[in-house]
């Protein structure tokens, strides 16, 4: 059995949040499953639409966090990211899968990643 820390550790801490993240890795999880959108022009940890006047966790610093030691189910929300996301992706070491329920988010991503992990929602 795999255990996925959903949102990080949903429950544990305030979900998509670097705190999130940390208590899923000191729980063990083999997984760590975070959903992305814009804000602006950045991509942010969130489930649901982004709010102005709100702060979220940065992409880029959840990746640096995670930094290659569990496998990132990228929950991806919104199909305007998907080359800003490929683009800050490019360095990162770690597992990947994207992971949608919008079918042309996973084709935009294989068409310029063919060899991406796919999942759909």
């Amino acid at each position: 059995m795999k255990i996925i820390g959903h949102r990080g550790a949903r429950g544990l801490a305030q979900e998509n949040t670097l705190g999130a993240i940390n208590k899923a890795i000191k729980c063990g999880v083999d997984s760590i499953e975070i959903d992305i959108r814009l804000q602006g022009k950045s991509l942010v940890l969130s489930h649901d639409t982004t709010v102005k006047t709100e702060e979220y966790c940065a992409f880029k610093d959840a990746l640096k966090e995670i930094n290659g030691k569990k496998l990132v189910i990228l929950d991806i929300k919104e199909t305007e990211l998907v080359e800003k996301l490929l683009r800050e992706l490019k360095l990162y070491q770690g597992e990947v899968i994207f992971s949608s329920k919008i079918y042309s988010v996973l084709q935009k991503i294989k068409e310029q990643k063919p060899d991406a992990n796919l999942a759909i929602i």
